[in-house]
């Protein structure tokens, strides 16, 4: 994931939205 994992944490619904 390009996302970091502080934001995988708590946004991890919305990482899928981000890629």
């Amino acid at each position: 994931m390009a996302v970091p994992k502080k934001r995988t944490s708590s946004s991890k619904k919305r990482i899928r939205k981000n890629i």
